[in-house]
């Protein structure tokens, strides 16, 4: 059974902030910038399983 526990406020700011700096760095997300036109517009949904707070 996966390990379901909440992760801590540190460790998760430290991820999130490990993957913006990554993705916004000096020169930006490589990857989307070569594959994704730069005039291209996306729109999304997000739709819940379950109620929310």
């Amino acid at each position: 059974m996966p390990n379901t526990a909440p992760l801590s406020k540190s460790l998760t700011q430290s991820a999130v902030s490990l993957a913006l700096a990554e993705d916004l760095g000096r020169a930006g997300d490589i990857t989307s910038q070569s594959v994704i036109p730069e005039n291209a517009r996306a729109k999304a949904s997000i739709v819940s399983r379950e109620e929310g707070v």
